[in-house]
């Protein structure tokens, strides 16, 4: 459940940023032949090449690019715990932080999320914002209508007692 203090997610809101805006500072995650179940909380997932775009010929009215809220959180809420695991990296770091770490990231024509990088980070902690923003790498959405999504994400941190 979202507190009042959560900022609402932006969905491509932003026309500065193109879609394919992001480059390769996502860290590639560690292979493994684990099953899911098996596998520690955090570990990274491994996501699967590009595939070739398919050829689409539209007609009718334009699309909109819009994913409901409920569906770009849901993968998000899944993985809160590895979120709250950077924050208390931070913590052990000595470090008490609190502010908005807003991410951005791309959901490929697949479903996967295969980069991501911090847009910005006013809790002055960087290795927190990179923590939080390689989180999302291997997130699994529905195959979207109409290409790539562009989603720009803010998360609240606070550390402090």
């Amino acid at each position: 459940m979202r507190t009042p203090a959560d900022p609402e997610p932006e969905f491509h809101a932003h026309p500065d940023v193109a879609p394919d805006e992001l480059d390769d500072r996502a860290v590639a995650p560690v292979s493994t032949n684990e099953p899911a179940h098996e596998r520690p909380l955090c570990m990274p997932v491994v996501v699967p090449h590009v595939p070739r775009p398919h050829v689409r010929i539209r007609s009718g009215p334009p699309m909109t690019n819009h994913i409901p809220t409920e569906i770009v959180m849901r993968p998000v809420r899944e993985r809160l715990q590895c979120y709250r695991l950077c924050s208390a990296e931070a913590v052990r770091r000595g470090r008490a932080v609190r502010g908005i770490v807003v991410t951005q990231f791309v959901i490929d024509v697949d479903g996967w999320v295969r980069t991501s990088h911090v847009r910005s980070n006013d809790t002055g902690d960087d290795a927190l914002g990179e923590c939080i923003a390689h989180q999302f790498v291997g997130l699994r959405y529905p195959e979207p209508d109409g290409g790539r999504f562009t989603i720009v994400y803010p998360m609240t941190v606070d550390t402090v007692p």
